[in-house]
């Protein structure tokens, strides 16, 4: 049996070996050839979409993205029918003809973090004429509903019946259909996501009984919010893998709850917190992200790893700083620090592949700086 590789699969395999060292230039130029050399090699193409967007190259990285509905056992899939999306029998509308006086729906194809940080196109998408309505995921329906209100958007869970449309989008697809050829494009009108001021006010009353006196000067604790874990996918495993990588075991934050000047709050949703430390956690009484959104409010900081929460402070223009896997997801681009979707955030990376210590070193510091 012949186990070596095609050419078109050895440089596929060069490509990621230097994309996961973050030789992003390198990589691009390894996953373009090996589509030239396989034209319907599903996994280089998507590759050098994600590359170009990890890069900034958004005006050839979006069309791409569009590979991720085409893909059929790793082949190009030219049957519409076959691929691997929700079957709607309206027409697509990806910017490629006018929609004014037409109905659409933007729905939700992915993570409720994708959600958060897609959902900011619906206004745009309005503005071209049409009448939009937001059909995701139930959990997070509300949040929407009470968010877009505002701009006359409507906001359909999963669990209700589709309203008459006339053509749809996948949420993740209005980059490409709203015309982001270029990182200054992407429109960032932060805050885009509110919490209701009874909320807001509900779990400030919930926060006060907790909040920890500062001997210094009698100052009142600032309260940051902590998210160490994603959603664990264990039915997939390239997905498992990378959830791994971007959640954080609890041991290593230690050292942050034994900073001064501020009290810890949990927005972990279902994880175990470990005995003896002063992370004050109510996710008990979280039941809705508008939940979640009101207890942000409240706070001064959100430090999260890569996962929803994360979107959801940055959206409300919360300070939010990301700690981010050495390999970090393509949406924050090469290694910036700061985002250009979400001018709120903050971004600390692993400088070594693992090296969770040292980000939680990087934040220490960070935090103590602030002179809290």
């Amino acid at each position: 049996m012949d186990f070596s590789l095609s050419p078109a699969q050895g440089q596929y395999e060069d490509g990621v070996a230097l994309y996961e060292t973050r030789r992003y230039t390198e990589a691009l130029a390894c996953f373009i050839k090996a589509g030239e050399l396989d034209p319907e090699y599903l996994d280089a193409h998507w590759n050098e979409c994600v590359t170009r967007l990890m890069l900034g190259d958004f005006k050839e990285g979006w069309p791409l993205h569009e590979a991720r509905w085409q893909k059929n056992e790793g082949r190009w899939e030219a049957d519409p029918a076959k691929r691997g999306w929700r079957h709607l029998a309206q027409p697509l509308w990806v910017g490629d003809f006018s929609i004014v006086g037409k109905t659409i729906c933007l729905w939700a194809e992915q993570g409720f973090g994708d959600t958060l940080q897609f959902c900011r196109y619906a206004p745009k998408v309005a503005a071209l004429g049409a009448t939009v309505f937001l059909y995701v995921r139930e959990p997070m329906a509300k949040l929407l509903r009470q968010s877009y209100a505002q701009h006359g958007i409507a906001v359909v869970a999963d669990n209700e019946p589709l309203p008459p449309f006339d053509v749809q989008c996948p949420m993740m697809s209005l980059p490409l259909a709203c015309g982001t050829d270029s990182v200054d494009k992407i429109p960032a009108p932060i805050p885009y996501i509110f919490a209701k001021d009874e909320e807001v006010l509900h779990w400030k009353n919930r926060l006060a009984g907790h909040i920890q006196q500062v001997t210094q000067g009698n100052k009142i604790a600032k309260q940051v919010g902590l998210v160490w874990s994603g959603l664990m996918r264990t039915t997939n495993p390239l997905a498992a893998k990378m959830d791994a990588e971007r959640s954080i075991d609890f041991e290593y934050l230690r050292p942050l709850l034994d900073l001064q000047g501020i009290q810890w709050v949990s927005l972990q949703k279902g994880g175990e917190i470990p005995k003896g430390t002063n992370l004050l956690d109510l996710t008990a009484d979280l039941n809705d992200w508008t939940d979640t959104a009101a207890l942000v409010a409240n706070l001064d900081l959100v430090i999260s790893c890569d996962t929803a929460v994360a979107h959801l402070a940055a959206s409300m223009g919360k300070p939010t700083w990301i700690l981010s896997r050495y390999n970090g997801c393509w949406r924050w681009l090469d290694h910036r620090t700061d985002s250009p979707w979400y001018p709120s955030v903050r971004l600390i990376h692993q400088s070594t592949p693992r090296d969770w210590a040292g980000v939680v070193g990087e934040v220490a510091a960070a935090l103590e700086m602030l002179n809290l």
